[in-house]
């Protein structure tokens, strides 16, 4: 963290509810798509990271870039929502729906709702349509507001969560707009790291990882013990199960202790949002009275600082720090739905000229899912029906598909690899550790060791040995045999057996 500039707003606020209102009406960020600041430095929008010890005060910054409907009624709420999303929303128009009326001598005004229908939709009746069910009910909505998902990223993934949630839970409209409104905060799209976007995170996920800028929209941390919190406490020769209350000198000596390792640890977190930005920190810190916040803040302000505008904090000098930047294909947006598998990190957006790089991209997506369904060499022409049937592999890719997968088993049979195979795990995920997952494509026992397969496209890359050997020192672990690593380039038909 060399030539860190760091930007601390601090000051008390007195407010209830959601931080999301707070945020969007005390806090506006704007970030241009590529900016160059004070130090030369050449800033984009995927540089920037918003993190927070629970995600709510980066949601919130983000939730204030847009408007909501403010009226009460359902008609003008759409209306006013409706011309927003279209990009064309002005306000003349908008007012000219709004009609008055007379009755006992006094003036009334509506929405008249059905000559917005008309002007919009050509008819009321366009938006009272029959459905079977969420996902059939969705799919309608987006045809008649002309919105095509397999051009929109967010909006696929949006009938993608709704798609799952009728197939899991409910049908029903009222079921899932409750479990969106409970769940908001937590859905979000995967999105590649080449995309211009800023990337919100909690800090606790951002331990390890360095960004250009970072603000950080709360330290107001809690440090209080929750209320329904309940502990093992011994009072003198007994063990009780209780809150610690100061009532108790036991609980009141307890609870100073917990309190305590409660602290520290928001110390510890503190430490880590801190340590996270390469040229910038942007620190706003809206505190309660009493409060981690406002102990940060006092602890500022007794050390010999200068506060240049009131209740804003400049640390350091802008300087020249040079960082490379590599450029990632991002290949072109292709959605796909496997009901056992996330589809999403294979989602990416568009970007033209990469029409190579992403036939080989889907070419090996097609490869994984049918050699996942294909458990031993004449099972080959049941998987990809399979594949076919379920949407994961094309018309176009079958022959190509069908080439690589014979030529692997032969391979395997040519090395009598497939003898004596007791069990097997087709992309089986598999904890490595806390946060970490590892999915190798084939995992293959036996009596005497352990056969882990990998499966590639595109030329050779060293990177992928050290991936498959970190999976074979996993599986050692796991079963205590030998294990054999093989990984095979679908498209060059190249063999490894390691």
């Amino acid at each position: 963290m060399i030539g860190v500039n760091v930007v601390f707003t601090s000051h008390e606020t007195k407010w209830s509810g959601s931080a999301r209102y707070l945020y969007r009406s005390t806090c506006k960020v704007v970030v241009p798509s590529s900016s160059v600041g004070e130090s030369g430095n050449h800033i984009d929008t995927d540089d920037i990271e918003i993190t927070d010890a629970h995600g709510i005060h980066g949601v919130a910054i983000q939730d204030q870039s847009f408007s909501f409907p403010s009226h009460d009624t359902l008609g003008k709420r759409f209306a006013e929502a409706y011309l927003q999303f279209k990009g064309n929303f002005n306000v003349a128009q908008y007012l000219s729906y709004f009609e008055q009326f007379e009755k006992d001598g006094k003036k009334f005004r509506f929405f008249n709702e059905n000559k917005f229908y008309i002007d919009h939709f050509g008819a009321e009746e366009a938006l009272f349509m029959p459905f079977e069910h969420l996902y059939d009910l969705l799919q309608k909505v987006a045809q008649v507001l002309e919105l095509d998902d397999s051009q929109d990223p967010y909006l696929h993934h949006f009938f993608d969560i709704a798609f799952q949630y009728q197939l899991n839970r409910n049908a029903e409209l009222l079921p899932f707009l409750e479990y969106m409104e409970q769940s908001k905060d937590k859905l979000a799209l995967q999105m590649p790291e080449s995309t211009e976007s800023i990337r919100i995170m909690t800090i606790h996920k951002a331990k390890g990882l360095e960004f250009p800028v970072v603000l950080i929209p709360s330290l107001d941390f809690g440090i209080d013990i929750r209320t329904y919190a309940k502990f093992l406490i011994p009072v003198g020769p007994d063990l009780t199960y209780s809150y610690p209350s100061a009532t108790i000198p036991e609980y009141r000596a307890f609870k100073q202790k917990e309190l305590a390792a409660i602290f520290l640890d928001k110390l510890n977190l503190l430490y880590v949002a801190l340590t996270r930005p390469e040229l910038r920190l942007y620190i706003f810190n809206h505190h309660k009275k009493e409060g981690f916040g406002a102990q940060i803040h006092a602890a500022l302000e007794a050390l010999p600082l200068t506060w240049l505008e009131p209740q804003v904090l400049t640390i350091g000098q802008p300087q020249q720090a040079s960082r490379q930047q590599t450029e990632q294909n991002t290949l072109f947006y292709h959605p796909i739905s496997l009901k056992d598998q996330l589809w999403y990190p294979s989602l990416a957006f568009k970007q033209h000229g990469l029409e190579a790089a992403a036939k080989d991209q889907l070419f090996g997506l097609a490869f994984h899912r049918t050699m996942a369904l294909c458990s031993g060499p004449d099972a080959l022409e049941q998987a990809i029906q399979t594949a076919l049937s379920e949407g994961s592999v094309g018309e176009e890719q079958v022959d190509e598909i069908r080439q690589g997968a014979e030529k692997f088993w032969q391979h395997i049979s040519q090395n009598q690899l497939f003898d004596g195979v007791l069990e097997q795990f087709n992309e089986q995920r598999i904890i490595a550790g806390i946060n970490e997952q590892k999915q190798p494509d084939k995992v293959w026992l036996k009596t005497h060791e352990v056969i882990v397969i990998d499966f590639k496209t595109g030329k050779r890359n060293d990177k992928d040995l050290d991936q498959i050997a970190a999976y074979a020192k996993l599986l050692g672990q796991i079963f205590h045999l030998p294990v054999r690593a093989i990984i095979y380039y679908a498209q060059i038909d190249l063999f490894l057996d390691l």
